[in-house]
């Protein structure tokens, strides 16, 4: 499919808007884990990135109570943007 292009297009959209749901890195490690957060826009707040935070597409956070969490970078989203080589 093809398109010319969108001149003359609107789009129009009201009330839908996708809210982040705020965790920290501790509630996705309790209670049933990240299957609470599937399919969600996930925020995470007071996190750093680890002193070795980036290894072979892996991106490693860490929270003030040395929780850890690793994000998997399979598309360069985070280590392309993020960090400088």
């Amino acid at each position: 499919m093809a398109v010319a292009g969108y001149d003359g297009v609107t789009v129009v959209s009201e009330g839908n808007e996708v809210e982040p749901v705020v965790v920290t890195i501790a509630d996705i490690l309790n209670g049933t884990g990240i299957k609470d957060y599937e399919n969600k826009f996930v925020r995470l707040e007071d996190v750093n990135f680890a002193a070795e935070g980036l290894a072979n597409k892996n991106v490693t956070l860490v929270d003030d109570s040395d929780n850890e969490i690793i994000l998997r970078d399979n598309f360069g989203v985070l280590t392309d943007v993020v960090f400088e080589e």
